[in-house]
């Protein structure tokens, strides 16, 4: 006989916090907007910042850093934090 193992969560997990609940109508202008401009999504555009630019402001100000960098994946964001720790 197998013996009975304890659930590996103890604690359910909460099924309200869902992100695609929190969409709303700012969200869903702001990805039209993208949509119908994509140039806007890049890092840089000419002497108009992107939407990269401005969502890093955005980032370092809600956590109070000084630097802040979008990048694509996951992997990319592992390959920038082990760059950055030498």
């Amino acid at each position: 006989m197998s013996e009975k193992r304890a659930p590996a969560i103890q604690t359910p997990i909460k099924t309200s916090g869902l992100g695609w609940a929190l969409i709303g109508e700012e969200e869903i202008a702001a990805v039209t907007a993208v949509l119908r401009d994509p140039e806007t999504m890049f890092r840089y555009r000419g002497d108009i910042p992107g939407q990269c630019g401005m969502f890093e402001e955005e980032v370092t100000k809600m956590l109070g850093v000084r630097h802040a960098l979008f990048v694509n994946s996951g992997t990319a964001a592992l390959t920038c934090c082990l760059s950055a720790l030498g």
